[in-house]
């Protein structure tokens, strides 16, 4: 939700203030997590504000990986709801950002086979509203596939975490991102999204994500040509 100009001054407030330490030493009490894998990776998990500046740090450190990562983010942002192969721009088999990575990311694979259901039926029940909220306002119809619950990833750490855990970690995020941004934005969680829709959010300016839905209508009518010019103008970012 940070535009490029915000960024640079943010990280380096974040850095000074130690907020980026607390990070990491909130990561470092996760157990191990599993493995990600294109199915899990289909549907990322939000991340807090702090842990995009956190990402956005290591990807200034792997200059090789931004031309890739900045054209999968924009197909992402505008096809995530359209086309069911989109998975997270930061899945490389594994994932790129390394310590870097989430903490949702890393805890869902953490929870049971029922508390993991539990998260997916709330996420299929909002991305559902959001759904017919694009039938209603521009007639677009989200492929079915699109809204099918994912399954429990594979992973060794089944259990050692519960969705009352997960909400816990979660107000403390919200707690460092109120230290970034205006507090009523973070214990709102709008500082939550998905570290491709951050990005995107960066790349982007206001009036090129209001074409997220032609783009999407292009799309599915067989068209790349709208989607292909804003891939150009995400390629032409610097970090």
């Amino acid at each position: 939700m940070l535009p490029a100009a915000d960024l640079y001054s943010a990280l380096v407030f974040a850095r000074n203030q130690g907020i980026l330490g607390v990070l990491s030493r909130l990561y470092a009490e996760l157990p191990p997590a599993a493995v990600p894998s294109p199915d899990f990776c289909r549907s990322p998990a939000p991340a807090a504000l702090v842990e995009y500046l956190n990402a956005y740090r290591q990807l200034k450190n792997l200059p090789d990986k931004q031309a890739r990562v900045l054209k999968a983010t924009a197909e992402f942002y505008f096809l995530e709801l359209v086309d069911p192969k989109q998975v997270c721009p930061f899945y490389e088999g594994e994932c790129l950002l390394g310590p870097a990575r989430p903490l949702f990311c890393r805890a869902l694979g953490l929870l049971s086979e029922e508390e993991f259901a539990k998260w997916e039926e709330e996420r299929v029940r909002n991305l559902k509203a959001v759904a017919e909220h694009f039938e209603k306002e521009w007639g677009l119809e989200i492929p079915a596939a699109i809204l099918l619950p994912r399954p429990h990833p594979d992973g060794a750490g089944k259990g050692r975490l519960t969705l009352l855990d997960l909400e816990g970690y979660r107000l403390q995020l919200m707690e460092l991102d109120a230290r970034i941004a205006p507090p009523d934005l973070a214990y709102h969680r709008f500082t939550f999204l998905p570290l491709a829709t951050h990005l995107a959010m960066t790349i982007f300016n206001p009036g090129i994500r209001g074409k997220r839905a032609e783009v999407m209508r292009a799309y599915l009518a067989g068209s790349r040509d709208l989607l292909d010019k804003y891939v150009k103008r995400a390629q032409g970012f610097r970090f």
